[in-house]
């Protein structure tokens, strides 16, 4: 930057500066390009859970098999009470606990499972 002073005391009367616009540009591409990845960061981190609430029609487990090995996946399918049908993936223990005909409800606390016979509530968080 450059300045400039009046010839009587020395004062700054004016501001005469070069602007360097490339180190503008590469400041505010990297500044963009650091905001986009914290965007990206937070996106993934945010775990999203499917919202179902319904009553269990069926229930199947099965295994899937890599080049790794092989893992268990486990599957219920859910009926809402407009008679829509959602399949959801489930953890092996609340596969194990849910029943045909269990109430079973995920409002993105945890899944909970309502025994209507016996009014028994599990909670999963």
């Amino acid at each position: 930057m450059e300045f400039s002073a009046d010839k009587t005391g020395g004062q700054w009367l004016g501001l005469r500066a070069k602007i360097p616009w490339s180190s503008v540009f590469w400041g505010l591409a990297v500044g963009a390009l650091l905001l986009s990845i914290c965007f990206i960061v937070w996106q993934r981190s945010e775990q999203r859970v499917p919202l179902y609430e319904g009553r269990i029609v069926d229930k199947w487990s099965g295994f899937s098999e890599s080049e790794t090995g092989s893992r268990a996946y486990y599957k219920l399918i859910v009926e809402d009470n407009k008679g829509g049908r959602t399949t959801v993936t489930v953890d092996g223990a609340t596969y194990e606990r849910a029943k045909i005909g269990m109430r079973i409800k995920n409002q993105g606390k945890g899944i909970e499972l309502k025994d209507q016979a016996s009014q028994n509530t599990f909670s999963f968080n």
